[in-house]
């Protein structure tokens, strides 16, 4: 049952952007970290706002992009798909604010949920890895070693973001 809802929840163009959406929020938890002197609430508040910046400017480039390749204006069907696959990308960004918030609170360190932040991420990462080269037929063993390596693929295309940037 938890599968099939997965399955139609991600089962489509939300998958992608969920994935992007990772890469994206962990380069800009990881900036922030590097600032310093930043408070859990206010890394809660900017990486949720984070989240929408980027789910704007993805709607942006869908509806552009798919009305240059279907040559025709997007019919309001085809406009609320791509919208609403895209604002996965906010669920992302909800698990990092929350634990941000339960810092600002006092149960723990801001660093310490820069860590869990992290692995939340990571987490996601590997999950979809892992889903992905399940549904292309692997076993589940090596559906495990093959999301690991391309999770540690996101990670440095995560750090390559950040080290120019972005």
């Amino acid at each position: 049952m938890t599968r099939n809802i997965f399955q139609q929840y991600y089962g489509n163009a939300r998958a992608t952007k969920v994935i992007y959406g990772t890469i994206l929020i962990a380069a800009f938890l990881i900036t922030k970290d590097h600032i310093g002197e930043n408070s859990s609430l206010a890394v809660a508040i900017s990486t949720f706002f984070a989240a929408i910046a980027i789910v704007f400017a993805e709607i942006y480039s869908e509806l552009l992009g798919e009305t240059i390749r279907k040559n025709k204006k997007l019919s309001r069907t085809e406009r609320n798909a791509i919208e609403k696959d895209t604002f996965a990308i906010i669920s992302v960004s909800i698990l990092p604010s929350i634990v941000f918030l339960v810092s600002y609170v006092g149960l723990y360190s801001t660093q310490v949920a820069f860590t869990i932040s992290y692995t939340l991420l990571l987490i996601i990462l590997i999950v979809f890895s892992f889903w992905a080269v399940r549904l292309s037929g692997a076993t589940t063993l090596k559906a495990l070693v093959i999301s690991i390596i391309i999770s540690v693929i996101g990670i440095a295309v995560v750090l390559l973001k950040y080290s120019l940037g972005h």
